[in-house]
């Protein structure tokens, strides 16, 4: 029914074919910074990648073992990532600019595209589309099943209820809307139903396109199952349990890197030590595909993405609605540096990580919060620490730089929050212990430069 390329295995373009080195690289960063590409919302950017889609297949066939899915007929293209334990950051694929704020918002995801290639849509032709109530109460049936299937496990929550937890309503209208964003899904009309209030009565048509088979991903379910029941501590020197067992080091390095937002040693110490055994391969790899630089020190790799060049198209790290939240966020890692310098809090493990409990990061955010809270806005003046740490704590995940709390109630603070020295441009500098071109904190050696606006969003 669809004309569908899974570009997996393809010989190395020859020299007749050879591209444009640059207009390459160009393809090589959309394809890895868009969750996907179609011909009628990206068109400049899609025909650019489609030209270069042969060699594009061929450098992942060799480095991440990603294939590339090519629909020509519908005029979508993705590139298949594969995740493994690494926390992914900012990379995540439903990157998007609908906010989920639970999992069931991601459940109702999963079961939309599972529905939308499912039978009862599939046997409709080329028009998927639904009502908004019949979704629902397929939704419903389905997560009731699932609720029966898997009784006992902590996996698994209560089954949807969309008509008397509002809740749960929402979680499904924020999916959609994800979809939306992503170009799977349409809504062609929505009205209010007589006899009712706005959103409390809302019937839609929605329709599913071509885009639904580009987000799908066949699953190994014995690989599945031995991450379940593995499930191991994030905190911990355990090799990503749901990396495919034929994969190379090397290849788990790469896919980290480009994931992002950085790689530990802690999170795959084979694929870290073979990183560091071919830097002088990887590190000219990944500036002459994607103009990127890497950072790798003993307690972490990372790549470099440069902001403000016509080729760049990623999103701050550092980013947030309330720029308060990114401003109170890296005023704490500045406070962090400064107290591990002035040994009024623990060393630091050998890999350069700092596990502090959720109690003695408020601490430090309450003195954080008595000196600069007033500099936040007005959204964030009057709350509480406790209750603007939470969100602190979402944009520093995000960046890179914690992690956690596992089921210790433990953070792990990661090297790459001593990076940064942070301070409003009015405040008086507090002087450090060591004043010098580099220093040394959180086991990584960051170097010193001019004070750093924390309104600045930043790339890492």
């Amino acid at each position: 029914m669809f004309d569908q390329i899974s570009l997996e295995q393809r010989e190395a373009p020859s020299a007749q074919r050879a591209t444009n080195p640059e207009a390459l690289r160009h393809a090589h960063r959309l394809l890895l910074e868009r969750t996907v590409l179609t011909r009628t919302r990206n068109a400049e950017e899609y025909r650019l990648v489609a030209r270069q889609v042969d060699a594009l297949a061929y450098w992942h066939q060799e480095h991440t073992g990603w294939p590339i899915y090519a629909n020509e007929h519908a005029g979508v293209i993705r590139l298949r990532r594969r995740f493994g334990v690494v926390p992914s950051g900012a990379w995540e694929p439903w990157r998007s600019e609908v906010e989920f704020s639970s999992p069931r918002d991601y459940a109702c995801l999963v079961y939309l595209l599972w529905y939308a290639r499912g039978p009862l849509v599939l046997a409709r032709g080329t028009v998927r589309q639904a009502l908004l109530s019949e979704l629902q109460n397929h939704l419903a049936q389905r997560s009731q099943l699932a609720s029966e299937a898997n009784a006992g496990l902590e996996l698994i929550g209560e089954p949807f209820d969309f008509v008397r937890r509002r809740s749960d309503y929402y979680s499904l209208r924020r999916a959609i809307k994800a979809l939306q964003q992503l170009g799977a899904a349409n809504i062609l009309d929505e009205v209010t139903l007589p006899g009712t209030t706005e959103g409390e009565g809302v019937e839609a048509l929605i329709e599913f396109t071509d885009v639904v088979e580009a987000l799908i991903v066949e699953l190994n379910p014995r690989l599945v199952q031995l991450a379940a029941e593995r499930r191991p501590d994030a905190f911990s020197l355990d090799a990503p349990a749901v990396a495919e067992e034929n994969l190379t080091p090397l290849t788990r390095a790469w896919r980290a890197l480009l994931l992002g937002p950085l790689l530990l040693p802690r999170d795959d110490p084979a694929a870290y030590a073979a990183l560091v055994r071919h830097q002088h391969l990887v590190e000219p790899e990944i500036e002459r595909s994607f103009g990127y630089a890497m950072d790798l020190t003993p307690h972490y790799a990372r790549l470099v993405r440069p902001g403000g060049t016509a080729l760049d198209h990623t999103p701050a790290l550092l980013n947030h609605q309330q720029r308060g939240i990114v401003q109170a966020a890296l005023l704490l890692c500045a406070e962090l540096r400064q107290r591990v310098a002035a040994a009024e809090l623990s060393r630091p493990e050998s890999d350069g990580c700092l596990f502090l409990t959720r109690e003695d990061l408020l601490k430090v955010f309450r003195d954080v919060c008595a000196v600069h809270q007033p500099a936040w806005g007005s959204d964030l003046a009057g709350r509480k620490p406790e209750n603007i740490l939470d969100h602190v704590c979402d944009v520093l995940r995000v960046a890179g730089f914690l992690r956690g709390p596992n089921a210790s109630n433990a953070l792990l603070v990661l090297p790459t929050a001593a990076l940064y020295r942070v301070e409003y441009p009015e405040a008086p500098r507090k002087p450090e212990a060591a004043e010098s071109a580099q220093f040394d904190l959180f086991g990584a050696t960051a170097t010193l430069g001019q004070t750093t606006d924390p309104g600045v969003a930043n790339h890492v």
